[in-house]
């Protein structure tokens, strides 16, 4: 978890991660931040309540979500929530559920699949671009 001194557009999310835009459109949006979540242990183990304490001080943040296999669940998991983040960016998958992108234009929040190879990786992007903020 990370909050940036200075907003950081949705561009620059893309290149941090690596990313693919798979929306539409990144929406004018820009991220104050980002919370890096395993998406299985997430999903299981969170409360609506925890998630909401998770979104930390702005929901003008990234979610990061890690070992995800098609992205369905933590879109499901974000489109119930009555907060949303400014963007979702989905590491794991080769290909991501064509109902997952469906649910992220509806909510018009930016889904972006990550290239990186590793978690760690993306962790370390992720982390450098924070420090240099």
């Amino acid at each position: 978890m990370c909050e940036f001194e200075e907003p950081i557009p949705i561009s620059d999310l893309i290149k941090l991660v690596k990313g693919k835009l798979l929306t539409r459109s990144d929406y004018g949006k820009v991220i104050y931040g980002y919370t890096v979540l395993d998406s299985i242990k997430t999903i299981l183990s969170l409360t609506g309540t925890e998630f909401y304490q998770l979104m930390g001080m702005t929901s003008e943040r990234a979610l990061v979500f890690t070992k995800v296999s098609a992205g369905r669940s933590p879109m499901v998991a974000v489109r119930t929530s009555p907060i949303k983040p400014a963007a979702v960016v989905l590491h794991g998958p080769r290909k991501v559920d064509e109902l997952a992108i469906r649910l992220a234009n509806i909510e018009k929040i930016p889904l972006i699949l990550s290239l990186h190879k590793t978690v760690k990786d993306i962790i370390y992007s992720l982390r450098r671009a924070c420090e240099k903020r």
